[in-house]
C-alpha cells in the first residue's frame, strides 16, 4: 500500500471516530451529569475546568455510556455498554478492552502499522491468514499449521548475537545449520551433510573423546577414549602398492597388574530362539565364497605371526573341516558295570574318527582283578577300543614315555579292528559310539572312573 492511500486510511478510520465523539457529546449534552452535585466545577459555555464528565443514555437508570475523568489516576476516559467498559484510556496514554472488548480491524491490508514511516505493520486481508509486513514486504505468513518464513523468497532464523549462527535455506529444497558464518549441516531429499565439503565429525560424550568421525576422504572412524578402534576405509584404486585394510579393529589392551583379565577385541554373541518349525540355521561369521582368479590367492582367514594360540576351540565344541575332540565322563555306578552313548553321529553327518583314547583318573577295582572296557557301535561293540583290567588303573603307562592313566596312543594297546591299522575309521550315517564297563567273574566293581575322548573331524 502507497504511503498515499495509508494516509488516507488513517484519516479516514481516527477521523471517523473523532467525528463521532463530538457527536455524541452534542446530542447527549442535555443529558450530562457530574460526578459531585449537579453543576459542580461545570460551565457549559467556555468551559474553564472540567474535571469529571458523564454521559449516560436516557433510561430511568441514566446509565453512563461515556466517562471522562481528566485529574483521576487509572482509567481516565471509558466507553461502557449498558454499565460494563468496552474500551477505556488509561492514565498515561495506554489502551485496553473490557473483558468482552473486540478491536476489529475488519481484514483491512496493512490495518496495525507499527514503525514511523507506515511500512511495517500487522493485517490479515485474507480470510484465515495474517500476514507481518517488514519494510513493505510480508516477511511472515500465519496460515493454519503453516507459518511461512520469507514468503516465498529463501528465509533464515539467526540465533546468536553476531548474525553468524542461524537456521536458513540458501537454496530451494534445501536447509541449512550455519555455526559460526560456515554451514555445517546441510539437509536435502535424502541427505544430511555433515562439514559441508568439510571433515565431519559428532561427538557422543561429556568430554568429546568419543565420536564418530571422517578425519580422511573416504574414510570412517569410531573413535572411542580418544582412539579410533573401527576404521572404515573405501576400496583402494587398482596398483596402490600398499596393504590396504578396509575395516580395522585396532586398539592397545591396558597394562594390567591384578586379578584375572581379558580383553576381546571382537565379541558376537547371540541367543538363539526356540523354533518350533522349519529347517534353520544361525550362523555367527558367515564368509561367502567366491570365484577364484588365477592371478590372485584367495585367503579367507590369515594369522599373522606373534599369536600365543591361533584357534581356540573349547572342548566338545563340533566342528566342520576341523578335527573335534568330544570327551564324555565314565564313573562306576554299580557292581555289575554301565553302559551308554558316547558320542552321535547323525542321518546325513560324515565322520572321520582318528582315534579313541581313554583317560583313566580314578582305579577300576574289581574282585579278581578283571574289570574291562570296550567302545564300539552297534555294528561291532568294541570295534574301537578294548581295554583290560591292567590298563584300567590311574598309574598304568601304556608304553615308556607315556603319561600315566593315559590309553589307546601305541600299537601294544589293544585296539578295536576299526582302528588297528592306527588309520582311521569312517562314518557315514546315523550311528551311535557306545561304552560297556563290565567285570567278568561275578559283577564286584566298587570303583573307577575315567574320560572317554573320540578325536573326528566331521566331513558333512
Amino acid at each position: 500500500m502507497t504511503e498515499e492511500n495509508k494516509s488516507q486510511n488513517t484519516f479516514q478510520k481516527y477521523g471517523a471516530i473523532g467525528i463521532a465523539i463530538v457527536a455524541i457529546l452534542l446530542s447527549l449534552s442535555s443529558l450530562w451529569q457530574a460526578n459531585n452535585a449537579p453543576g459542580a466545577d461545570i460551565q457549559v459555555m467556555g468551559v474553564t475546568n472540567l474535571d469529571s464528565l458523564h454521559l449516560s443514555d436516557t433510561g430511568a437508570t441514566a446509565t453512563p455510556v461515556f466517562i471522562v475523568n481528566q485529574d483521576g489516576a487509572g482509567v481516565i476516559a471509558s466507553f461502557q455498554d449498558g454499565g460494563t467498559p468496552v474500551a477505556e484510556f488509561l492514565n498515561g496514554g495506554a489502551f485496553q478492552l473490557g473483558a468482552a472488548g473486540l478491536f476489529d480491524l475488519n481484514g483491512v491490508a496493512d490495518a496495525l502499522v507499527i514503525d514511523a514511516d507506515g511500512d511495517t505493520t500487522i493485517s490479515a486481508p485474507t480470510d484465515d491468514q495474517i500476514d507481518i509486513e517488514i519494510g513493505t514486504a510480508d516477511e511472515f505468513i500465519f496460515t493454519a499449521g503453516i507459518l511461512d518464513i520469507g514468503n516465498g523468497t529463501l528465509g533464515r532464523i539467526d540465533l546468536d548475537a553476531d548474525n553468524d549462527t542461524s537456521i536458513r535455506s540458501s537454496t530451494d529444497d534445501q536447509i541449512e545449520l550455519e555455526v559460526g558464518a560456515a554451514d555445517e549441516f546441510i539437509f536435502t531429499a535424502s541427505i544430511f551433510d555433515i562439514g559441508n565439503g568439510t571433515l565431519g565429525r559428532i561427538d557422543l560424550d561429556a568430554d568429546n573423546d568419543t565420536s564418530i568421525r571422517s578425519s580422511a576422504d573416504d574414510q570412517v572412524e569410531i573413535e572411542l577414549a580418544g582412539a579410533d578402534q573401527v576404521v572404515f576405509t573405501a576400496v583402494a584404486g587398482a596398483d596402490s602398492a600398499a596393504t590396504n585394510e578396509y575395516t580395522e579393529i585396532a586398539f592397545t589392551s591396558p597394562v594390567d597388574t591384578t586379578s584375572t583379565n581379558t580383553h576381546n577385541a571382537l565379541t558376537i554373541d547371540l541367543a538363539i530362539g526356540n523354533a518350533t518349525g522349519g529347517t534353520n540355521a544361525v550362523t555367527a561369521i558367515q564368509i561367502d565364497g567366491i570365484t577364484g582368479d588365477a592371478d590372485v590367492t584367495e585367503t579367507a582367514i590369515n594369522l599373522g605371526a606373534g599369536w600365543d594360540t591361533g584357534l581356540n576351540i573349547t572342548q566338545d565344541t563340533e566342528n566342520i573341516g576341523l578335527p573335534t575332540i568330544l570327551s564324555t565322563i565314565i564313573t562306576f555306578t554299580v557292581a555289575a558295570g554301565d553302559s551308554g552313548t558316547i558320542a552321535t553321529v547323525a542321518a546325513g553327518e560324515v565322520w572321520f574318527v582318528h582315534a579313541v583314547y581313554v583317560n583313566v583318573t580314578t582305579d577300576f577295582d574289581a574282585t579278581g582283578d578283571d574289570a574291562t572296557l570296550i567302545i564300539g557301535d552297534g555294528g561291532d561293540v568294541d570295534g574301537l577300543l578294548v581295554l583290560a583290567d591292567g590298563e584300567l588303573q590311574a598309574a598304568d603307562t601304556e608304553g615308556t614315555g607315556a603319561p600315566p592313566g593315559w590309553q589307546g596312543f601305541f600299537s601294544t594297546d589293544v585296539r578295536g579292528v576299526y582302528l588297528a591299522e592306527g588309520l582311521g575309521f569312517i562314518y557315514d550315517g546315523a550311528e551311535t559310539i557306545d561304552y560297556l564297563i563290565d567285570e567278568v567273574s561275578g559283577e564286584t566293581l566298587s570303583a573307577g572312573e575315567a574320560t572317554v575322548y573320540v578325536y573326528y573331524t566331521r566331513v558333512q
